[in-house]
């Protein structure tokens, strides 16, 4: 018994370890799950499930899905074209400050330039040195629409003096796309810190805030795109001149720009290239040819498989994001650790769940059976952790406008929980084939498995009081001589009756001790507690006695002897070989009441002590079987008289 408590003791202290483990591991994950901590919550696991959210939330999108945002490619064909053609790309401040121009002419609300103007043609030395007035139209933009203009820049290149003086520090957005280990741009930063130590506005925070709007910044903008990001309307620089030559491409040019904001950015295959967290998103495949898309084309895409874009669709993306009524934000520390916590208790349910729904089968089982069906049920429980992972997380972006990065979380806890269930069915099967091995085919499965725990003390010795069925041949020494010629035959009978013995004791949850020449014994309540021993006992011997009466192959038959007493159970041999038996007076009144069988011309013989515990403990939900007194006999070994009993009732 002490053993057993010691057992469920040190079983106690491991799951409250392993709580305290996942415990820990999620409260470190949630406080280290921060932008400023030593996880992002947009990096690992939390990336994938970020983009399967972003997904989830697109499946719900009604309506636009890029309302307030367009975005206008500086691509090779417009490098191509009269007036770009002819000026290398860092003297194109008047083809940009006239395209600028052209764009808040046809109704954008405001443009953003994503290029970095930095140096002023005017500063260049002869011969590449342009006259005072040469990029007048940029100057003249930024001069009389400078609210309405965001320019470029970046963290560690200034732009020139002249026209950051000319927007001023609020108009200038440092261009700072910020990517997650998997390559992957999901969030662009609020504020940038410059080498110089000062904070500067990023490129999509500048482009999106109301000049004289508070300057309280959330720190990160979260992409959510309803549509691939390469489905925001689009069109190129010199697709835009030529919508503006005809009325109806200026009205398709009105209609697409009116009150939006539009990124300026380039579109050179190759240059300036992100991949966004819409990889779970339907894409569209680029249309190439055709007229100007005065409209706005939403098919555009480059890069590996659609799957990278220029750095201006996930600019727009940012801006679309901060336009919203309510933009995405971090989840505070509390709730981040008070969600993780409750995935590991859920985590906690399954490997329980796991440990509770595993059993032996009730036939032969198979090698490592109990491992492949722990993995089964394993893989189907973690499925389920991982949509409810993405429900979460899909629910805290819908409706609290938060992201709760569990995705981490729930990979280390998977990780435990594979690791901790696995090794326990591992250990299981182990055990299993341990007991096998000691008890060989004395225990049905399902008697072996109620040992796995407690099988020290099983296999160590225990005292209790069990009931003995021993069950032997009618005239087998007569068979043995009339089939002495044929030595198979003999044992082929005596397997096939052996085999009919087996299956009555397994089938009333005996444990089979030996098989001892011709005869079989098996005892019950030695292994895991039956009350109803006695009873288990008489109903395999009526189930053994009705066998080999539809037996007709065989002449041979059983009888049986039952006894209950105080026995002492447990694994008897040595080092090379032992045996599980049970050893005490319950065995030798069993031998001893056999003899009776023959001599009172009945098939079973019952101990008064079997017939006190059958009233004692009756079977479950089923009627006794009713025992018949047939006298007393003295018997070797024992001072007085015993009484013994046959019973008439059949099994149910």
């Amino acid at each position: 018994m002490r053993r057993v408590l010691a057992g469920g003791r040190a079983t106690g202290a491991a799951t409250g370890a392993l709580a305290l483990l996942l415990a820990a591991s999620a409260v470190g994950l949630a406080v280290e799950s921060d932008f400023a901590g030593r996880v992002s919550p947009l990096s690992g696991a939390d990336a994938f499930l970020y983009d399967a959210s972003v997904a989830a939330l697109a499946a719900l999108h009604r309506g636009d899905p890029w309302p307030t945002t367009a975005v206008v490619l500086i691509d090779r064909t417009t490098l191509t074209a009269p007036g770009w053609s002819s000026v290398p790309r860092a003297l194109q401040q008047p083809q940009l400050g006239r395209l600028g121009r052209d764009l808040l002419d046809a109704g954008a609300r405001r443009i953003g330039y994503d290029l970095v103007f930095a140096f002023d043609p005017a500063d260049l030395p002869p011969p590449l040195g342009a006259s005072p007035g040469y990029d007048a139209p940029l100057a003249d933009l930024l001069a009389s629409r400078g609210e309405d203009v965001v320019l470029g820049t970046d963290a560690s290149v200034p732009p020139a003096p002249r026209y950051a003086g000319m927007v001023g520090p609020a108009r200038l957005g440092v261009i700072d796309l910020q990517t997650e280990g998997d390559g992957r741009v999901r969030s662009v930063a609020d504020r940038v810190r410059l080498p110089d130590g000062d904070r500067r506005f990023g490129f999509a925070a500048a482009l999106a805030r109301d000049p004289e709007g508070s300057d309280s910044l959330a720190g990160r903008t979260f992409m959510v795109p309803a549509a691939a990001v390469g489905t925001i309307p689009h069109l190129s620089g010199s697709e835009v001149a030529t919508c503006l030559a005809t009325p109806e491409g200026r009205d398709d040019l009105g209609r697409l720009l009116r009150g939006r904001t539009v990124v300026i950015g380039s579109g050179l295959g190759g240059e300036d290239e992100h991949a966004g967290p819409d990889r779970f998103l339907p894409r569209s495949v680029a249309v190439r040819g055709g007229g100007p898309a005065c409209g706005g084309r939403t098919d555009a895409a480059s890069g590996r498989k659609a799957a990278r874009v220029p750095g201006a669709f996930l600019q727009a993306a940012a801006v679309e994001a901060l336009q919203s009524r309510s933009p995405i934000a971090l989840a505070p520390e509390p709730l981040r650790i008070g969600v993780d916590m409750s995935l590991a208790c859920l985590v906690l349910a399954i490997m329980r769940l796991v440990d509770r729904s595993v059993r032996l089968p009730a036939g032969r089982s198979r090698m490592l059976g109990t491992t492949a069906r722990s993995a089964a049920i394993l893989s189907a429980s973690l499925a389920l952790l991982g949509a409810t992972a993405i429900g979460i997380a899909t629910f805290g972006l819908a409706v609290w406008r938060l992201w709760l990065p569990i995705g981490n979380v729930a990979a280390v806890m998977s990780g435990f929980c594979i690791a901790g269930t696995m090794a326990v069915a591992l250990r299981r099967d182990m055990a299993l084939a341990d007991l096998k091995l000691a008890f060989g085919r004395w225990l049905p499965p399902h008697v072996v498995e109620a040992t796995l725990d407690a099988r020290r003390t099983v296999l160590h010795g225990s005292e209790r009081i069990i009931t003995v069925l021993m069950a032997d041949l009618n005239d087998f020494t007569p068979f043995c001589a009339a089939h002495r010629d044929r030595p198979e035959a003999i044992v082929a009978a005596i397997n096939r009756k052996f085999s009919l013995a087996q299956s009555a004791i397994d089938r009333h949850g005996g444990c089979l001790d030996k098989f001892d020449g011709d005869a079989v014994i098996a005892f019950w309540n030695g292994v895991q507690p039956q009350p109803d021993h006695a009873s288990r006992a008489v109903r395999a011997a009526l189930a053994l006695i009705e066998a080999d009466r539809s037996d007709r192959g065989s002449p041979l038959t059983f009888k049986c002897a039952i006894a209950t007493g105080v026995a002492f159970v447990g694994r008897y041999g040595s080092e090379q070989k032992s045996s599980f038996s049970a050893i005490g007076e319950p065995m030798n009144l069993a031998a001893r009441l056999e003899k009776l069988c023959r001599l009172h011309g009945i098939d079973i013989v019952i101990a008064g002590s079997t017939v006190e515990s059958m009233s004692a403990a009756p079977p479950a939900g089923t009627r006794p079987e009713r025992a018949v007194l047939v006298g007393q006999a003295p018997l070797k070994g024992f001072d007085d008289p015993v009484a013994f009993y046959t019973v008439s009732a059949m099994p149910d």
